[in-house]
């Protein structure tokens, strides 16, 4: 397995190295299979500037369940978008390629891709997900 190309695009599909906290993280993946195999898996681990992984991933390629054969020399494209609710920071997309029948690794990338995400809240977390909090005091008795 041989990795041809990763990058960050924007909704245009032209390659970014950074984006706003509002859009959706979208990477284009290209390989190229340097032997036959009955499917394989991609593997995808998000890590921030600090090394914390973040989210973490796998997809079966060419198929949306189940992964199908691939041949030496056959070429493949992954387009992966997740949710963006990452704070401000740089961030870094790792990748692994297992072997789904056979087993094994075929492909690691450590930091294959690197982008910075801007704007949004200030936050000492990673993430800003969505809450909904209800907070009251009340008068107790006097002592």
């Amino acid at each position: 397995m041989r990795l041809l190309g990763a990058q960050l695009i924007d909704e245009k599909n032209a390659p970014v190295q950074a984006l706003p906290s509002d859009q959706p993280v979208r990477v284009r993946i290209e390989l190229e299979a340097l032997r036959d195999s009955t499917g394989l898996h991609a593997g995808l681990i998000l890590t921030n500037s600090d090394e914390v992984g973040v989210y973490e991933y796998a997809v079966p390629i060419g198929a949306e369940r189940d992964p199908v054969p691939v041949r030496a020399g056959q070429r493949m494209e992954i387009v992966t978008e997740i949710e963006n609710r990452l704070v401000s920071d740089h961030y870094f997309l790792s990748m692994g390629i297992n072997r789904s029948y056979e087993g094994g690794l075929a492909l690691y990338i450590p930091n294959m891709v690197d982008f910075v995400v801007f704007g949004g809240n200030k936050s000492r977390g990673v993430v800003e997900l969505d809450q909904r909090t209800e907070s009251k005091i009340e008068d107790g008795p006097a002592t």
